[in-house]
């Protein structure tokens, strides 16, 4: 009977530890994917258009070609004509894109 005891408790504590790396592994690759994610993700300002001074709202993407669509899919006051600006530095203004991919400065 004290034989089984000790082969029980030596089987679950490689299993334990086995759990524990292995959680250890997924949280770190998931860490790393969220600064991944998170140094190519771009805030976007939304306005009705070229002309605008005051946004309707802001929103996130990935690449800046989709603002215009992001925008309007987000914004019902945009309606169809919805562009996405974004501060770049090496300007003094705002590199706005319009729904036809045109880039212009605001």
């Amino acid at each position: 009977m004290e034989k089984n005891r000790l082969q029980k408790s030596e089987f679950l504590l490689p299993t334990y530890f086995r759990v524990g790396v292995l959680s250890v592994i997924v949280l770190m690759i998931t860490g790393f994917m969220a600064l991944v994610f998170a140094a190519q993700s771009i805030s976007i300002v939304c306005y009705k258009d070229a002309k605008s001074a005051l946004p309707v709202g802001t929103v996130v993407v990935f690449d800046v070609a989709d603002a215009p669509q992001v925008c309007m899919n987000m914004y019902y006051d945009c309606l169809s004509g919805c562009i996405g600006c974004y501060h770049d530095f090496d300007y003094v203004e705002d590199v706005c894109v319009d729904i036809q991919g045109n880039r212009f400065l605001k």
